[in-house]
């Protein structure tokens, strides 16, 4: 590393590489050209790869869906302010999905003397993290060199601290073109980790394994608990030991479908009998419960990491809503302690009672599975005929599409391995799906996993250059659309209002 290092772009790849970095994706412009001629010619293209796309929009998507299937992250080069306005959108999908992206956005040249005529005018804006600004973790526009040095590493520690989110650095093209004349050297990067995850309150916790022990009838809900696989075990465990249905949400994979405690899709009465209801990882508590009938007396807790991340211009924090006990923590990361405090509050407890509760959901679980095959509707008959295909295979997949399918897909699909569901877009941005699929199919181009992308046929309208960078990088992907012949959104709002 740093061998024939000329110049500022060179020492940026350095870096981006030093970081374990392995691809970049870009549509090209004249502000990221010399970032693009560092990755191509002094890096060999080899790690960090660059990965050409038609559109922005499709560059920041294959990140997120990169970010999803490899627990790792990706950078973007974004071409001035165009490019980054084209970008916005997905930018904003990803915000909302708390996935790392490492936003690279070129500006200038801010030395007007530099600047071209008329294109470089037109394409240099002041401030132009402002377009972003209210749906990025972090952002910074870095003076020279060793200032971008330093925003680098700060940005790469901040976008893979929980929560995640993406982070935006605006570097300027004198910065990357212009030779280097001090030598200056890469950081040690051990020393600039991500923040180790926050923990829950041991006084709140212990708190919550006792109401959990001592509850008649406890529901677990969740829904971006996956995004750190190792919780999925920890809750199956916590599940296990006190016979409690989980009530799975559409966004990550939270929870084995064929388990006999999962129990999404299950009628009011479940929610009307819980004394405690402890939510993790979910962001909209009203969505979830609002419609049901509850208890009076049942308790509450909520347990994630919404309010550390919190926007004032984008209110996907959601409606307020009544909580009795609310603890700011990774789930990953309190799982553990919350199953160690309940085993020993169990002691030895008589498990007749575990045991047939165990059995009463289970003979639940059974029951509704029943209905759903049973079901006439024309997606249900779909479905099952694509599962009936692919499920002695080795899939993932990558986009559901929309959230009616993705209902179903939780109902009819076996869902019980580590990253066989990667969720939506967080956003309900339109043309995310292609793009996501690609950046996850990207991870397993090497292996025989089938990378499947149910996608709506409104969504694919908006990126379907998408497929030029599949076929140009050589991606395996099955992708199945879902043709209802109309753009069915505005059908369905129209016919509401008519």
């Amino acid at each position: 590393m740093m061998n024939n290092l000329q110049y500022g772009s060179d020492l940026i790849v350095d870096i981006i590489k030093q970081h374990g970095i392995e691809y970049v994706a870009c549509n090209p412009g004249a502000t990221i050209r010399g970032l693009h001629d560092s990755i191509v010619n002094y890096n060999c293209n080899h790690s960090p790869e660059l990965i050409l796309c038609c559109h922005e929009e499709i560059a920041v998507a294959i990140a997120h869906g990169y970010a999803k299937a490899s627990n790792k992250y990706m950078a973007v080069l974004l071409h001035s302010n165009v490019g980054l306005q084209h970008a916005s959108m997905a930018i904003f999908n990803a915000w909302c999905d708390r996935v790392p992206l490492l936003v690279i956005n070129g500006i200038g040249p801010l030395d007007t003397s530099k600047r071209r005529a008329w294109i470089d005018w037109i394409h240099t804006s002041n401030n132009q993290a402002s377009i972003v600004r209210d749906y990025v973790k972090w952002y910074d526009q870095p003076y020279n060199l060793s200032s971008v040095s330093e925003s680098l590493y700060r940005a790469c520690k901040i976008t893979n601290t929980e929560p995640k989110a993406p982070v935006y650095v605006a570097i300027d093209t004198s910065v990357q073109e212009d030779a280097i004349d001090d030598k200056i050297n890469l950081l040690d990067i051990s020393k600039y980790s991500p923040a180790a995850s926050a923990s829950a309150n041991p006084e709140a916790l212990q708190h919550v394994a006792e109401l959990l022990v001592n509850a008649e009838f406890p529901i677990i809900i969740v829904d971006y608990l996956g995004r750190n696989p190792e919780a999925v075990q920890q809750l199956i465990k916590l599940a296990e030991l006190l016979s409690i249905p989980v009530i799975d949400g559409i966004e990550r994979y939270n929870f084995p479908t064929d388990h006999p405690l999962y129990l999404s899709g299950a009628g009011e009465e479940f929610f009307s009998n819980a004394d405690v209801i402890l939510s993790l990882d979910v962001n909209d508590l009203a969505g979830v419960l609002g419609p049901n009938p509850l208890n009076k007396a049942v308790k509450i807790i909520n347990i994630n990491l919404a309010d550390y991340l919190i926007s004032s211009w984008a209110a996907d924090y959601q409606k307020l809503y009544p909580i009795d006990i609310a603890i700011a923590a990774d789930t990953s990361v309190m799982l553990p302690e919350l199953y160690k405090l309940c085993n020993q509050l169990l002691g030895n407890t008589n498990q007749d009672k575990y045991i047939a509760k165990f059995n009463y959901i289970n003979q639940q679980q059974i029951a509704l599975r029943a209905t759903w095959r049973d079901s006439a509707l024309e997606v249900v008959s779909i479905l099952n005929a694509i599962w009936d295909e692919i499920k002695q295979e080795d899939w993932i997949l990558t986009n559901y599409g929309n959230i009616h399918i993705a209902a179903w897909l939780k109902k009819l699909w076996v869902f019980n391995k580590e990253n066989c569901y990667l969720g939506g877009s967080g956003g309900a941005g339109l043309g995310y799906g292609l793009g996501a699929s690609i950046g996850a199919a990207l991870v397993y181009r090497d292996t025989n996993k089938i990378c499947i992308d149910i996608q709506s046929d409104g969504d694919l309208l908006f990126t379907p250059s998408a497929l030029w960078t599949a076929a140009h990088y050589k991606v395996p992907l099955l992708i199945i659309v879902m043709n209802n012949r109309s753009y069915g959104n505005t059908k369905k709002h129209s016919c509401k209002i008519a």
